[in-house]
């Protein structure tokens, strides 16, 4: 249906969304799951017979618009993404958390004592120009990460607690065990405030 020219852009724009929006409201859940399912299946049918050449633009696409993204846009996507993980089974994360690890070993080399030496000067210069606004804003960020992971029981703060008590570099086991063992000591301080 194409716009009547008595309608703004605007106007029409706010009109589609609005029925776009009552329609998937009016949708059951099994509605929405077959739809869901329907655009997965789609999409792993699209990737599978994606050329070489069109998988190299499609990624060249996703790096421009990662590169174009405005401060809100990345807010909200980290918070989407955030909603998103703590909604997980916890055989997901514990899965995904070895998974990260594993592969962040694999990538990660030992830094050279002259990149040591590169990477300690350039944080310096970047901290002596940083203005006071943004010292906060960096010092409110990480303070609302480091609370994000001691409440989520992220694996840094566990190892942080771990290191405490003499572990340098605890394997995955001791960290589960650990993150085990706090969550049962948080649930019993929970019953005996009540």
């Amino acid at each position: 249906m194409t716009r009547p020219k008595n309608i703004s852009d605007e106007e029409w724009r706010k009109r589609k969304r609005e029925a776009n929006k009552k329609y998937r409201e009016s949708r059951t859940e099994e509605q929405t799951e077959e739809r869901k399912e329907y655009q997965r299946a789609y999409g792993r049918e699209w990737r599978a017979n994606l050329s070489e050449e069109q998988k190299e633009r499609q990624l060249e696409k996703k790096r421009m618009w990662r590169r174009n993204r405005t401060k809100e846009q990345k807010k909200h996507i980290y918070l989407r993404e955030q909603r998103w993980r703590e909604n997980l089974p916890e055989e997901r994360k514990a899965a995904n958390r070895i998974r990260k690890n594993a592969r962040q070993k694999l990538i990660r080399k030992p830094m050279t004592p002259e990149q040591k030496v590169a990477k300690r000067a350039y944080d310096l210069a970047y901290m002596a120009l940083l203005t006071d606004e943004q010292w906060v804003e960096r010092t409110a960020r990480g303070r609302a990460r480091d609370k994000i992971g001691v409440d989520n029981l992220h694996d840094r703060y566990i190892k942080n607690l771990l290191r405490g008590v003499g572990f340098v570099n605890p394997p995955p086991e001791l960290i589960e065990l650990k993150r085990v063992q706090l969550k049962i000591r948080r649930y019993l301080n929970q019953g005996e405030q009540t």
